[in-house]
Order: C-alpha cells, then sequence, then structure tokens
C-alpha cells in the first residue's frame, strides 16, 4: 500500500485483502464528511467505504474525524487487491 499523494492524508493502514484505512494528517472538523472512493475497474473491482459495514469484514471503527476505512470488492462481494484505489474526501 502505498500513497501517491497525500493532501491530509498521513498514512494508510493495510487491514487485508483489499481492506484499507486511510488516516488523516490532519483531525476534520466532524465526521460528516463524504467519501467517493473507487478502485479498479467498474465491471470487475469497485470500491465501498464502509459506513455501515460489509459482512466478515469486522468493521466497528470505519469512519471518524481522523479515518476512514474503504474495501475492493468483486462483484460476488470478495474482497480483493487492486493495484489503483483512489479517494476523494468533502468535509470540514
Amino acid at each position: 500500500v502505498a500513497i501517491r499523494d497525500s493532501h491530509n492524508v498521513s498514512s494508510i493502514t493495510d487491514n487485508g485483502t483489499g481492506d484499507y484505512t486511510v488516516n488523516f494528517s490532519n483531525n476534520l472538523a466532524n465526521a460528516d464528511y463524504a467519501v467517493s472512493w473507487n478502485s479498479g475497474m467498474k465491471s470487475v473491482v469497485w470500491g465501498l467505504p464502509l459506513f455501515g459495514g460489509l459482512s466478515g469484514l469486522g468493521n466497528t471503527d470505519s469512519h471518524s474525524t481522523s479515518k476512514f476505512r474503504v474495501v475492493a470488492v468483486t462483484p460476488g462481494d470478495s474482497a480483493t487487491d487492486n493495484s489503483m484505489c483512489n479517494a476523494i474526501i468533502f468535509g470540514d
């Protein structure tokens, strides 16, 4: 896992296959921000912000002022690694 350009991202935690936590350099003012996240080709792999959870991934702390968690999944909802993942965060 590597950061290509930071824009308030201090690190990325690899939680397992296709499962990542993006950590902020500076906390946001609140947790009411929006995340747009994608991974890979749309017909093969896509990305899901884990605000409500995805079965089997055990995310109990997925969205806060200091971080958010995402997963790259196949159409069959299996987590998978992908060489290209992108995220945009809109918030205060």
